[in-house]
């Protein structure tokens, strides 16, 4: 009964943190350190991230212009099925808010986009594991699509404003939120690989993830460039016992994203690099509730002349093993 109570009352916890506090390379939610469970065992979890990108720069001839912004809340909710001991489909969902304020024509643009993002089906092996009192390893390794099931539309405002300016007329070249970064999906069918795993020994562990999405062309014969996502860090239990732990890790994360193409042609200054820095607790009741919050600093991205960039990143996610 206290176990019941304490995971009901650090699911609420959690979904206040999240609704309170986003991402622009939208990464499948695959945390080692949840995947747990045994032979015909059912995993559901939530996860939810904020990124807050902005960029005060503004033309020497147009100090007036507003300040840009745009805060994206992705809440991913998962679920994954053990076939075997080694082996798993996972299936997530993300719903995506994303709030904006822009410059266009010289106006500046408020708004906000909500709705359903591409879902993604992952098909995940563990090639190897092993595990005693001192030492413990598990890898991982997965392999999936993402489907086209959300919004493109915004994807639309990026070819009219390539037309605008190959006709001669209005472009807004002020304008650093561009519909790439509204659309809520990118119209295409995309291939995503990638990898994780974890290594401790005693109360210290190491763990880390790599994803890979392979693009392809999308709606309004837009693509987005391929990205790479991943993440690492070193933990330390400042709780480990039979009943549960809480572990601190201090994690190091980075992305890139190459030059997105429009009607075939390379879009110059669309790629996004970053590499953030931050804090991260995780605990787990050693059964089957596994939660964590997340705090990302950036510690190096591109310039806020060309684009929003991120200026901070937030997540919460919880699961729980049946």
């Amino acid at each position: 009964m206290n176990r019941t109570f304490s995971a009901v009352w650090l699911l609420v916890f959690l979904l206040q943190c999240s609704v309170a506090i986003a991402c622009d390379l939208c990464a499948v939610f695959n945390e080692i350190e949840t995947q747990r469970g045994h032979t015909g065992s059912l995993n559901l979890g939530v996860a939810h991230q904020l990124t807050r990108s902005g960029s005060d720069i503004r033309p020497d001839s147009q100090p007036g212009l507003a300040s840009q912004n745009l805060t994206t809340n992705i809440t991913q909710l998962f679920g994954s099925y053990r076939f075997s001991r080694r082996f798993r489909l996972q299936l997530n969902v993300p719903l995506i808010s994303r709030s904006f304020q822009r410059v266009v024509l010289g106006e500046t643009d408020k708004g906000s986009v909500n709705g359903l993002g591409d879902v993604s089906l992952l098909a995940q092996l563990t090639p190897y594991e092993f595990h005693d009192e001192e030492w413990t390893f598990s890898s991982e390794v997965f392999s999936g699509v993402k489907f086209a099931t959300g919004d493109d539309k915004r994807l639309k405002e990026e070819l009219d404003e390539l037309l605008s300016i190959v006709t001669g007329g209005s472009s807004s070249p002020e304008n650093k939120v561009g519909g790439d970064d509204l659309a809520l999906g990118s119209g295409s069918t995309d291939v995503l690989f990638g990898g994780t795993f974890f290594l401790r020994y005693q109360r210290a562990y190491l763990s880390g993830n790599f994803q890979y999405s392979l693009r392809n062309e999308g709606s309004y014969e837009y693509e987005y460039g391929d990205d790479i996502q991943w993440g690492i860090g070193p933990a330390y239990y400042l709780l480990l016992s039979d009943s549960g732990s809480i572990a601190l890790r201090m994690r190091l994360s980075g992305e890139h994203k190459g030059d997105d193409k429009l009607l075939g042609v390379q879009l110059s200054s669309s790629d996004e690099t970053a590499l953030f820095l931050g804090p991260e607790l995780v605990y787990s009741d050693n059964s089957s509730l596994t939660s964590r919050l997340r705090l990302e600093l950036p510690v190096k991205r591109d310039s806020s002349e060309d684009q929003v960039v991120p200026e901070l990143r937030f997540l919460a996610s919880i699961a729980l093993s049946f």
